[in-house]
């Protein structure tokens, strides 16, 4: 391999490898959201959405905005949007975040 094709591949590869892992991580959120076991999931997202995964930004706002899971409270639901819109989810943006 060339130094030329190792500093175009080498960014590529990291890209693809971070890419990976946070698919990794949503996969956990996703499979307890889809079972609509908001108790279990709390707590989860909190966690990947701490570690700045928008999707579960979103779904935070979502579960405080509709009292899923936990006790209804616009100021959060809106922050969680707003983290989530910074980070280009479409889903937060029409949400008006």
């Amino acid at each position: 391999m060339s130094i030329k094709q190792w500093i175009v591949l080498t960014p590529l590869c990291i890209a693809a490898a971070a890419c990976q892992a946070t698919s990794t991580q949503n996969s956990n959120s996703a499979a307890v959201f889809n079972e609509q076991d908001y108790s279990q999931l709390l707590p989860v997202l909190q966690q990947e959405a701490s570690e700045g995964s928008a999707d579960a930004q979103y779904k935070l706002g979502l579960m405080y905005n509709q009292d899923q899971g936990t006790k209804q409270d616009d100021a959060k639901a809106i922050e969680w949007f707003k983290k989530s819109a910074a980070q280009n989810d479409a889903r937060a943006i029409r949400a008006g975040a």
